[in-house]
């Protein structure tokens, strides 16, 4: 398309999130995993959405969080019910 990608946008869909997910060896490979985005690629998230999130989400974030910086903290967004679809539409309108 000619453009140039420097910042991406993930979308993590929660759907199915169990407490079979918090597997604490799992957790901390995947804060790991995080920090050395962070460290090796800083600025290259833009905003990490999160959809689909089920009651569980927030002890699973709780669990992931102190491995984020708070940069990458306000990257986060929880889009709530069912309005996630016209929610990203939104914010990624203007970006094609």
């Amino acid at each position: 398309m000619g453009k140039k990608v420097e910042n991406i946008t993930l979308i993590y869909d929660c759907e199915g999130l169990g407490l079979k997910h918090l597997w604490k060896p799992a957790v901390e490979v995947y804060g790991e995993f995080l920090c050395m985005v962070e460290d090796n690629y800083p600025e290259t998230l833009k905003r990490l959405l999160v959809i689909k999130a089920p009651k569980l989400f927030p002890v699973a974030y709780n669990l992931v969080k102190p491995f984020l910086s708070e940069d990458t903290r306000k990257k986060i967004m929880v889009l709530g019910g069912n309005t996630w679809k016209v929610e990203i539409f939104q914010m990624c309108a203007g970006e094609f």
